[in-house]
């Protein structure tokens, strides 16, 4: 933000960005004018204290098949399923993972991802604060999905239907919201 001159900023954190998107809200609520939390949560593991996650076994399986499938167009159907089935957009998709990081850089990746918790400091955000989340993305559970609404004091939250991510600002998702 400093580089390009922003002070403040509404900042949208997707998936893996959440729990980093949340620490930021946290500790710089004055350069945060909004948080947008989608398809995410503050943690992504199961716990005794939170039973919303994903068994530790279940995560180290979709890693695995996220490492082994990586770079390939069948990732596809695990990432993006809306879209699976335009043979040139897996071919795109593919290309687009093999030129950001090679397969053990992913697994390195998503094993940290899933070490994550930003859970301590979700009763420090008092920034306005919405939560969405796609309803049949399967990549992250609803219920997760929702549980950092409930713990952050000025935050809404609503389903959208579809399992398209929610990282274009074109249509879908985003065509019905508007400022407040």
């Amino acid at each position: 933000m400093d580089t390009v001159g922003s002070e403040v900023a509404t900042v949208m954190a997707v998936f893996d960005a959440g729990p980093l998107g949340l620490v930021f809200a946290a500790t710089k609520p004055e350069r945060t004018a909004g948080l947008i939390l989608a398809n995410t949560a503050a943690r992504f593991l199961w716990a005794a204290d939170y039973r919303f996650g994903t068994p530790r076994e279940v995560a180290d399986q979709l890693i695995d098949q996220i490492t082994e499938r990586w770079g390939t167009e069948e990732l596809v159907w695990i990432a993006v399923p809306s879209r699976a089935a335009d043979a040139r957009y897996r071919r795109w998709h593919a290309r687009l993972q093999r030129s950001m990081a090679s397969p053990g850089a992913v697994q390195a990746y998503l094993r940290a991802l899933f070490d994550m918790d930003a859970r301590t400091v979700l009763g420090s955000i008092h920034v306005p604060t919405l939560v969405l989340h796609r309803k049949e993305l399967a990549l992250v559970s609803p219920t997760s999905s929702v549980r950092p609404r409930l713990r952050v004091a000025s935050a809404t939250s609503g389903g959208v239907s579809g399992s398209k991510p929610m990282t274009s600002s074109r249509g879908g998702a985003w065509s019905g919201l508007r400022a407040g």
